[in-house]
């Protein structure tokens, strides 16, 4: 992260396959609140998770952190070879412009033990 004093700028790469992939973004430099009932409070206050355990059962697991600030992102760039990532059914989103990005403060997270579900 560097922090101009003006913007955040913030970014990730990776290479699979011989390919570069990678995630950037520029964003305020003060940190903002979450608001209740927005995108952000939907997709950081999820505390629950799930997994794939065998044909008849999923995971579920608890995480447990503090409420995160946000920033708000101003420009971002997206970079990934999605079919090869994550399979055929996830190529189109190449090239898509997606509904949301922003960009949260984080935290250390507590992972409490799977259980198995049906």
């Amino acid at each position: 992260m560097c922090d101009d004093g003006a913007s955040l700028q913030v970014g990730y790469q990776w290479k699979y396959k011989g390919r570069c992939n990678r995630l950037a973004a520029e964003a305020e430099s003060a940190a903002l609140s979450l608001v209740s009932g927005t995108q952000e409070e939907f997709i950081t206050e999820h505390f629950w998770g799930y997994t794939h355990a065998d044909a008849d059962r999923s995971g579920e697991y608890q995480v447990e952190h503090p409420r995160w600030d946000i920033y708000k992102v101003n420009s971002h760039r997206i970079e990934c070879d999605f079919g090869q990532l994550y399979g055929n059914a996830f190529a189109a989103l190449e090239g898509q412009k997606p509904q949301s990005v922003f960009l949260a403060e984080g935290s250390p997270v507590k992972i409490y033990s799977k259980k198995y579900v049906v």
